[in-house]
This record gives structure tokens, sequence and C-alpha cells, in this order.
């Protein structure tokens, strides 16, 4: 139960990297949410 539980969280852990790299890639598409341009 213990290693299922470890499991989920490490998987958790990388859906949350995966939905910030893609906002940060959706931001990137708007140039109007870049201050340096």
């Amino acid at each position: 139960m213990n290693q299922r539980n470890n499991k989920n969280r490490k998987k958790a852990k990388i859906q949350l990297i995966v939905d910030y790299f893609t906002i940060n890639a959706n931001l990137l598409d708007l140039p109007s949410f870049l201050p340096l341009q």
C-alpha cells in the first residue's frame, strides 16, 4: 500500500512539472505576456 502511494505521489509530481512547462510554453506563445517585448 505504501509503495502504491509513493508511485502515485511521484506521478502527481511529474504531472505538476508537465503542467508547469505546458503553461510556460503557452505563455511564450503570447508575446503580450512577455514584458521584455
